[in-house]
């Protein structure tokens, strides 16, 4: 039985299956550098900044949710413009 054309997987659901299969094949965490964390995140901080974030804000919620620190300068610095984000 194949998959309807219009079958969608969250991120989150991603990063759990991902996860599970490096673990099952036991291989380290899969990381990214800030420039692609940033880029994975534009499409939230650009809805952030549109509800009044300023990127210090925006910074400090990553740095509180994730444990690691997240300079204000590097989402100006690697942000995805929305035209330039890969759309599937």
């Amino acid at each position: 039985m194949s998959e309807p054309d219009d079958l969608l997987f969250t991120v989150d659901q991603i990063a759990t299956v991902s996860t599970a299969m490096r673990v099952a094949l036991g291989l380290p965490p899969k990381h990214v550098d800030v420039a692609h964390f940033v880029a994975m995140i534009s499409d939230e901080i650009e809805h952030l900044r549109a509800a009044g974030w300023d990127d210090a804000g925006i910074a400090d919620f990553v740095r509180e949710t994730t444990g690691e620190p997240l300079r204000q300068e590097a989402l100006a610095e690697f942000y995805v413009k929305p035209e330039h984000r890969g759309r599937r």
